[in-house]
Parts: C-alpha cells; structure tokens; sequence
C-alpha cells in the first residue's frame, strides 16, 4: 500500500512539473535573448520574460501570442513549442528616393577640396633624399604612370561633358518657357 501511494504522489509531482512549460525568446537575426516581451495566453495569462529572455506558465494553454515592441507579433501552440522562439524585428523600408537639384555645385566643391587635400597629402615639405628611390625600379614606372594619370584628368577635366551640358541646355529652355 505504501508503495502504491509513493507512486500517485511522485506521479502527481511529475504531473506538476510537466504543467510548467519554460521557453527562450530570442532576436531571429543574432539570436540574442530579448528581456520584457509580453506573453498573453489563450485563457488571458500573461506572462513577460526576465533579462536572460525566458518565461514560464504554470497553467496549460492552447496557444499564446507572443509581442514585443519592435518585433513582429507571433503565434505559439502549446503542443509544438520549442525551447526557443524566434521574433522576427520589424523593419519598415523606403521606396525608390528620387533627387533633384538644381546644378552639382556642391558636387563640385566637394571634389575640388578631396583634390586639394591629395595634393597636400602628397606634396612633402622641405627637400628629403633616399638612395633606394634611385634603385627603385617599379617606384619610377608608379611616378611615371601617376604624373600621366594627372594630366589626362586635367584634359579630361577641361573638357565639357554632353550630358550635363544638355541637361543644363534643357533646363535653360525650361526656365525660358
């Protein structure tokens, strides 16, 4: 008889810690646990997880949805219940931006500063010698090919480009209507 009463007990305890459904709630993109998400059962239990992300409910449930500020809200069943559920966060994007301006003055004054401060960077002061630059082969073709580099920017700077001087021809025809 003992024996049989020691088992409806330990039965029943077992019954008890089954009851207890303990999960992880956790970020779906770094899997980070998220503290203060709002658990709310079927039978309206509710129920908020600690730092570490996770949370328990003592009394069965169906199923219980699952919220968080920031995160997409997500539905969970009692009899498929992982360790951990994942929320999705919620992110909200822009169509396409269109700009429009009324020339590329600031474009302009943008590049000529970034030339300004390449050609402070590159230019040293005071005179410096290095008798290795005199063996150095590759570092008098990389001189070469870089003093070229600059005069066809210059040439090619000093040429209009056609499609801003069109775009400017058209706007001109714009403002003239």
């Amino acid at each position: 008889m003992k024996r049989l009463f020691f088992f409806f007990v330990l039965l029943f305890f077992v019954a008890l810690v089954k009851a207890q459904k303990t999960c992880v709630i956790a970020n779906a993109e770094d899997h980070v646990p998220i503290r203060e998400v709002l658990i709310h059962t079927d039978n309206n239990q509710f129920a908020r997880t600690d730092y570490r992300g996770y949370w328990s409910i003592k009394n069965r449930f169906d199923s219980a949805t699952v919220s968080k500020l920031g995160f997409l809200k997500t539905t969970i069943y009692l009899k498929n219940l992982p360790d951990t559920v994942f929320l999705l966060p919620e992110s909200r994007q822009l169509g396409t931006v269109e700009v429009w301006g009324k020339d590329k003055e600031g474009i302009n004054r943008m590049s000529e500063q970034a030339k300004q401060a390449a050609l402070g960077a590159a230019s040293s002061s005071g005179a410096a010698f290095d008798f290795a630059n005199l063996l150095d082969r590759r570092g008098r073709r990389d001189r070469r090919h870089k003093k070229k580099a600059h005069e066809l920017f210059k040439e090619m700077e000093e040429k209009k480009d056609p499609i801003i001087e069109a775009y400017k021809n058209v706007m001109r025809e714009k403002n003239k209507e």
